[in-house]
């Protein structure tokens, strides 16, 4: 939830940004004139010696570096959440129905039980495991993760096998 607050807060604060540039731009020119001298030379070096090269300066970044920067984090943001929430919405119902109707053939069930997996996570495998009657269907779930052991065995199959044939080309070169 803080991120898609940050990135709507940005969003919103470099469209208002932009729209106020004027204003803006105006009072912070005005700043580093009066307050700063290190700035004052970093003016002078990039060529904004007046209020208007810095208020051209201020819309330019505005609108070619911040707001494509915030639009670009802040609608991708938005839509990840809205499908992770349909999706969830869609694992919550099937788990609904799967509740409702835990009389009905596994034939039927076993497939509600594994929508309800796919689309709402690990949420929905503790909601199964934790129901007082569909956690005796847990077995026809295949819910078992692939082990990494198999993983590695294979890994280290193939290192030894490696290892066996260097050795042999080396025993026989030296014969």
């Amino acid at each position: 939830m803080a991120l898609e607050t940050v990135a709507v807060i940005y969003g919103i604060l470099s469209g208002f940004g932009l729209l106020m540039s004027a204003p803006l731009s105006q009072y912070l020119f005005e700043y580093l004139q009066n307050n700063f001298g290190e700035e004052r030379e970093f003016l002078y070096y990039a060529g904004l010696t007046n209020a208007k090269e810095f208020k051209q300066f201020f819309e330019q970044t505005l609108k070619y570096v911040i707001l494509p920067f915030s639009l670009g984090a802040t609608i991708p943001v938005l839509l990840f959440k809205y499908r992770e929430y349909s999706s969830k919405n869609k694992g919550q119902r099937s788990f609904e129905k799967a509740c409702v109707n835990h009389d009905q053939p596994l034939t039927e069930l076993i497939p509600l039980l594994r929508e309800a997996l796919y689309y709402g996570g690990s949420s929905m495998r503790m909601a199964i495991y934790g129901h007082h009657l569909l956690h005796k269907y847990v077995p026809y779930l295949n819910l078992s993760r692939p082990s990494r052991k198999r993983f590695w065995g294979n890994i280290n199959i193939m290192r030894n096998k490696i290892v066996d044939f260097f050795y042999s080309l080396a025993v026989h070169k030296n014969s």
